[in-house]
């Protein structure tokens, strides 16, 4: 159970090497491929996903959506959830 807090929080240190530190942070960028299925991302690697230029991820569970996402050249954080789910075909 996370608060939009815990999210920005998350998403900030995972954003800003904090998380896994400068040189594994690299690498996960380095090695992102555009994405072919799965979440729209710009690019997706090694657990962290491109979108517009923001890096981070997305994720749904128990009724809700969350996506944390980290801008390098301004510091931004973006952390939004909802109470949805999508629908199982």
């Amino acid at each position: 159970v996370s608060t939009l807090r815990d999210l920005a929080a998350w998403g900030r240190a995972l954003g800003g090497g904090a998380l896994v530190g400068p040189a594994l942070l690299r690498r996960q960028m380095e090695a992102a491929r555009p994405a072919t299925n799965g979440p729209e991302y710009d690019a997706y690697g090694l657990g962290m996903g491109r979108l517009a230029g923001y890096w981070g991820h997305t994720g749904e569970a128990l009724g809700f959506q969350a996506a944390t996402f980290y801008d390098p050249a301004t510091r931004a954080v973006i952390a939004v959830a909802t109470n949805s789910s999508q629908e199982i075909n």
